[in-house]
């Protein structure tokens, strides 16, 4: 699945934790395919500006992939929080990050 928000685009999954291998492995090939068009359209990927989040609870952290995601041949390590448009996603599933920023504010 994907979302664009004018210069910015997400691609979202999900699997279960014994597929999080074969999801990673399709995220890199549909970073690929982006990566292509966007060249064939003089359109550059910034890498710098990548991320990658894997979500789940608490109880199954120990589960998600540690190594980096492959976006082209960078590759980009796995953070604990995303922005999305104004919404902070922490890795845990919880809302602390957004909601300490949010009253930080």
């Amino acid at each position: 699945m994907t979302h664009a928000y004018a210069d910015d685009t997400q691609i979202l999954g999900i699997c279960c934790p014994s597929e999080s291998e074969a999801l990673q492995s399709r995220v890199s090939d549909c970073l690929d395919a982006v990566g292509s068009w966007m060249a064939a359209n003089r359109l550059l990927m910034n890498n710098d500006k990548t991320e990658a989040l894997w979500c789940s609870s608490l109880r199954r952290q120990h589960q998600i992939p540690t190594r980096p995601v492959r976006v082209g041949s960078a590759s980009v390590q796995p953070v604990a929080t995303v922005r999305n448009l104004v919404v902070y996603l922490y890795a845990d599933a919880t809302m602390c990050a957004h909601v300490t920023s949010t009253v930080w504010a």
